[in-house]
């Protein structure tokens, strides 16, 4: 016995044997549209990713090149603000590294240089805001003229949060304390051999 014939409305459909066998000759291309939306969208945030990551690169640059030019104001508003501190005299065997309170500790006994806004000063001690928030203590005796709200300090280090000043340079009464913690952190790290 033989197997059953099926009747089916179903035929297969025709072909375009030309378009097959020629297909350079087939102008026609059908596109998915979901497929070339996918496509774009993804192409898109691939730019967009791309510039972001440029604008970032590009801020960055431009922060560090502000704190470097910022750095060496400072260290000429230093050397014209101190008259008796002339350049024959100047140790540069052993330079004043930029620090806030949080890079103390890596400096103990060492020279160092940083920016306070005055909170408190008495009998010979001033506490201060260093640049990244923190509180510090400076002793010494102050410099014959008053000091201003933002003084730079130029000292040795006593302990994690204690400088004992050699020069004070009045900074006014008001300075970019953001800018300057970016200095020291950059003195301190990727920057460190243009610094010391």
């Amino acid at each position: 016995m033989g197997s059953p014939t099926l009747k089916s409305d179903e035929t297969f459909p025709a072909a375009d044997v030309a378009a097959e066998l020629n297909p350079g000759n087939n102008t026609h291309v059908h596109v998915d549209p979901i497929s070339s939306e996918v496509a774009a969208a993804k192409e898109i945030k691939e730019t967009e990713e791309m510039k972001k990551e440029r604008q970032k690169k590009e801020a960055l640059q431009k922060l560090k090149s502000g704190i470097i030019i910022t750095a060496v104001v400072v260290a000429v508003a230093g050397e014209i603000q101190q008259p008796n501190h002339s350049r024959k005299n100047m140790d540069t065997s052993n330079p004043a590294v930029f620090v806030n309170a949080e890079l103390l500790q890596f400096y103990v006994g060492r020279r160092v240089r940083a920016v306070i806004q005055i909170l408190q000063s008495e009998g010979g001690v001033v506490i201060g805001k260093s640049t990244d928030e923190r509180q510090l203590v400076v002793k010494g005796p102050p410099p014959p003229v008053p000091l201003t709200n933002f003084v730079e300090v130029i000292g040795i280090v006593d302990n994690d949060r204690s400088i004992r000043a050699e020069i004070w340079t009045n900074f006014g009464n008001a300075i970019d304390m953001f800018s300057y913690n970016k200095l020291c952190q950059l003195a301190n790290g990727e920057f460190k051999h243009l610094f010391v």
